[in-house]
């Protein structure tokens, strides 16, 4: 979970980074954000265009369900 906290530190600090995900049960690749109301929460966006399937999780539910990676967007 540290390499979570630190990742987190990194997107709070430089907008061009993000965290994508690719979930271990179906494959899907979608990407996640922390959230910002103090909780120790991960909210990702995957699957369904509708957004039906998006969920937050605990950081461990996170790791548990997800393989993740710190990307960066072109300038």
């Amino acid at each position: 979970m540290k390499d979570l906290l630190e990742i987190k530190k990194i997107i709070t600090t430089d907008e061009l980074y993000y965290l994508e995900t690719e979930n271990k049960n179906t494959g899907w690749i979608g990407c996640a954000s922390f959230y910002t109301n103090g909780e120790d929460k991960i909210y990702v966006n995957e699957g369904a265009p509708d957004g039906s399937d998006d969920a937050g999780y605990t950081y461990n539910e996170f790791i548990n369900k997800y393989e993740y990676q710190l990307k960066r967007e072109w300038e």
